[in-house]
């Protein structure tokens, strides 16, 4: 081998080191998440297109609230306890998804390289441009802005192209807001090849999985833009006439749910009736959370309303004390097929009492405490979930709550031990 080729094979070695060092230093799950405030967990805001949490399952929105059985509550923590395990590691994910406690295995890779999802630019023109959106999003309250959209900026044209205002967020405002789409067109940050393998040009309207940028123009006659990929700008936007069937949706059923009864359990979220809706949805909302609210017994829907705005079912509900509380469910359809009307407006509330619970397990969740043979959905109705959790025994797991209280569970999930570390 002469001195050329042997340079030329260091290059090719360096660049394979490189790029596997790349690879290693992007292993996550595939996520962008935000801390909730003092509540426990990470909110999913977004999800890497056939990465490696959207292949286990989990969904924007989902809370995820411990991985390999240890809490998280920062994103940066996610970052930290996957970032150095090898591709292709497995890890145990808890998260919430609604009122309901689960958990999933990833398998971890790297977010470099990974397939997005299909569809071309043309596709994604068809269906949104020139057409009435409705802006949605994650709110953020940042400290020097105030509350604004994340994932939304102001844009300007400049040669025939838009580019981000990228110290301009979107206020939070504008969330609910209708705009126009004007513009629809290739990201400039990720390289688009011009020519394919022939040397033939490439329409860019046929570029497929595309990074792009999505430019409207608002009511006021400003324009703001965000990017997305086609399978994720729904996240950012929704079509003016879908969100005009879901208010008519909640128009037609809502009214049923007065009158109707809700049971809560430990882990149900109800707000004092002073509570704005923008309280309860930020992380301040603790502090409006009421504590001492009765466990399985009816509570009685006294009013329900949907806000348009927020995409948000509120239920108002009677206590059996005679008080009032507030509750907060999404509007928007879940993918789970079996998932019905009320199981979707019902928020962590349950919308009956299950029938799997038997009567020792009702009488212990009424007064909040656990006995031996427990079932696992019985205990976190009376103690609600635990602050982390760890393999233990032959199978089974221990429970970490943040009262200082272990619980043991064996490999049937039912409640074999306990302990208080108080005592």
């Amino acid at each position: 081998m002469g001195l050329k080729q042997f340079g030329l094979f260091l290059i090719a070695v360096v660049a394979l080191c490189n790029a596997h060092a790349q690879a290693q230093d992007d292993i996550s799950l595939g996520i962008i998440g935000v801390s909730r405030g003092e509540a426990e967990g990470i909110t999913i805001t977004r999800l890497t297109p056939g990465g490696p949490a959207e292949r286990a399952g989990l969904q924007v929105g989902d809370i995820i609230i411990a991985i390999n059985g240890k809490a998280v509550q920062r994103f940066s923590e996610e970052v930290e306890l996957v970032s150095k395990r090898p591709e292709g590691s497995s890890d145990r994910v808890s998260y919430m998804r609604g009122a309901k406690k689960a958990e999933v295995v990833v398998v971890l890779g790297p977010t470099f390289g990974t397939a997005q999802q299909d569809g071309t630019l043309g596709s994604v023109k068809q269906k949104y441009l020139n057409q009435k959106v409705v802006l949605v999003g994650l709110v953020w309250d940042d400290p020097v802005r105030g509350p604004v959209l994340i994932e939304w900026n102001l844009g300007i044209e400049e040669a025939g192209r838009y580019k981000f205002d990228m110290h301009t967020n979107l206020p939070a405002t504008y969330k609910g807001q209708t705009a126009t789409v004007i513009a629809i067109q290739l990201n400039n940050g990720k390289k688009t090849p011009s020519v394919n393998a022939l040397g033939e040009p490439i329409d860019p309207d046929n570029t497929v999985k595309p990074y792009f940028d999505f430019i409207v123009k608002l009511a006021d006659g400003r324009v703001a833009m965000t990017s997305a990929y086609p399978d994720t700008i729904q996240e950012d936007v929704k079509l003016a006439s879908d969100e005009d069937a879901l208010a008519q949706e909640m128009t037609t059923k809502l009214p049923s749910l007065v009158g109707g009864t809700f049971y809560a359990c430990e882990f149900t979220h109800l707000y004092s009736t002073d509570a704005t809706l923008e309280e309860i949805l930020e992380a301040s909302r603790i502090l409006k959370q009421l504590t001492d609210v009765p466990l399985l017994v009816p509570l009685k829907v006294t009013a329900a309303k949907y806000n348009e705005s927020a995409s948000a079912v509120i239920l108002k509900l009677r206590l059996p004390d005679g008080r009032d509380a507030l509750a907060v469910a999404s509007g928007y359809p879940l993918t789970d097929k079996d998932e019905t009307f009320l199981q979707r407006v019902s928020a962590s509330l349950l919308s009956e009492i299950p029938k799997k619970l038997t009567p020792q397990e009702i009488r212990a969740i009424k007064k909040g405490s656990i006995f031996r043979g427990m079932s696992e959905d019985a205990l976190y109705c009376s103690l609600g979930f635990p602050k982390s959790e760890n393999d233990w025994g032959r199978g089974g797991k221990q429970l970490l709550y943040t009262d200082n209280l272990m619980v043991y569970l064996d490999n049937q999930d039912k409640v074999i031990d306990w302990q208080s570390l108080n005592n």
